[in-house]
């Protein structure tokens, strides 16, 4: 039996720095689905929400998280990459 389940998924995962005329929006409403086996290349200018987007995926803080940027948000990696 093969699974199917992707090792990350995004959905509608946004981050905001600041708040009123000086908020920053680094990460609006993504949705993102990585199959097992991927390569995945995050690309863009310096100031795009690439590091930010890695954060919230929680690539680079250690083990898989489950979390929640915003009520309406969904965050998760794979029950097998734990």
């Amino acid at each position: 039996m093969q699974n199917n389940e992707p090792v990350l998924l995004l959905q509608k995962v946004a981050k905001t720095f600041g708040r009123g005329p000086a908020a920053v929006h680094a990460v609006r409403e993504v949705d993102l689905e990585v199959p097992k086996g991927a390569v995945l290349l995050i690309m863009g200018p310096s100031g795009s929400g690439k590091t930010t987007l890695i954060t919230l995926a929680g690539a680079s803080s250690g083990p898989p998280v489950a979390a929640s940027a915003s009520p309406d948000s969904a965050l998760r990696r794979s029950q097998t990459e734990r």
